[in-house]
């Protein structure tokens, strides 16, 4: 068995045990307050109390078992591969290790790819990463799982040459988009925009493929050190500690001569729509059919007795009947 919600199952279960510890405490509440006076009053059954308990007791787990949607089994269906192809190219200098957004430029500039694989559906995505040199760490692939593995791996390390060069990242967007002539592609570049080689020749290169570029810039304006080991930050060649700020002006230009757009992910990711949308709207292309195996939903086995027990515990009587001072007197008179 797996289940559909595993990531949300420690909330599920602190929702529940909070739900079942509540109850109890107004059981413990509910039996201190009723006087025996009221009790020989309403002429409680005790069964039936005891029946409605265990009703909400039972129906409590079952709550959360449906909610983390238990799967059993599978189904074979053929779905139809359809979409894009984004190419996301990742920096991995140096200064990608700067401290300004909360976490590292790298580890924010990585989520923002998760989040864009997230909506590539039936279409292809891969990634460059680059610093002074640029290479395919990922080749274009519809498994998101093989994806994300490649992102997950891409660290400061990953490039021996180091540097930016932004040049470098065109040339091998050129080589991978030209071996497809598809319609629909784009490019994603994720940086801070430190390029220190120079992009002018490369880029005309790249403009011929008819590709946008959107640009996602990480970083602040004013700049952070950049760390160097365990501690102490990088230096240049008069001893000093090198301040990496984001060059955002470079990145919007890249953006404007292709077509494309410029947004800042170092606060939010709301500027990801923007891709979204174009992946969105794009001529779908197509890749084929695949035949795969999805896991089937059994949360109903959970739901249906849930209902029932809730339901016979609304239904439920707690007390025989009634019984009032003036109709017991009344009936004692009579006989």
């Amino acid at each position: 068995m797996t289940f559909g919600n595993a990531e949300y199952a420690p909330y599920i279960i602190a929702v529940s045990f909070s739900i079942l510890a509540a109850f109890l405490f107004y059981l413990y509440r509910a039996k201190r307050l009723t006087s025996v006076f009221a009790r020989s009053m309403l002429n409680v059954s005790i069964s039936l109390r005891r029946l409605k308990i265990c009703c909400i007791a039972l129906a409590i787990p079952l709550f959360a078992l449906a909610a983390l949607a238990p799967q059993w089994g599978e189904v074979q269906r053929e779905i139809e591969n359809e979409g894009s192809d984004v190419l996301i190219a990742l920096d991995v200098s140096r200064s990608m290790n700067a401290v300004d957004v909360g976490i590292s430029r790298l580890e924010r500039a990585k989520n923002a790819a998760r989040r864009i694989a997230e909506y590539v559906s039936g279409g292809r995505i891969g990634l460059i990463v680059f610093a002074g040199e640029a290479f395919l760490l990922c080749p274009m692939t519809s498994d998101k799982g093989a994806f994300l593995m490649f992102l997950d791996s891409a660290g400061t390390d990953s490039v021996n040459l180091q540097g930016t060069d932004i040049g470098a990242v065109f040339n091998e967007a050129f080589r991978v988009f030209s071996k497809r002539r598809e319609n629909s592609k784009l490019l994603v570049l994720i940086t801070d925009g430190e390029d220190h080689e120079g992009s002018a020749a490369a880029l005309d290169r790249f403009k011929e493929l008819g590709v946008s570029v959107y640009c996602a810039g990480v970083g602040r304006d004013s700049g952070a050190f950049i760390p160097a080991g365990a501690s102490g930050y990088v230096t240049g060649k008069d001893g000093n500690p090198i301040r990496s700020a984001r060059n955002a002006p470079y990145l919007k230009k890249l953006a404007l001569d292709t077509g494309g757009s410029y947004f800042d992910i170092s606060d939010s990711f709301s500027g990801l729509r923007s891709v979204i949308s174009v992946i969105d709207s794009q001529d779908k292309n197509y890749y084929g059919a695949r035949l795969v195996k999805e896991p089937i939903e059994r949360f109903a086995f959970f739901v249906i007795p849930l209902i029932f027990l809730l339901t016979l515990e609304l239904l439920l009587p707690e007390a025989k009947r009634l019984h009032l001072p003036g109709k017991m007197s009344r009936e004692k008179g009579e006989k």
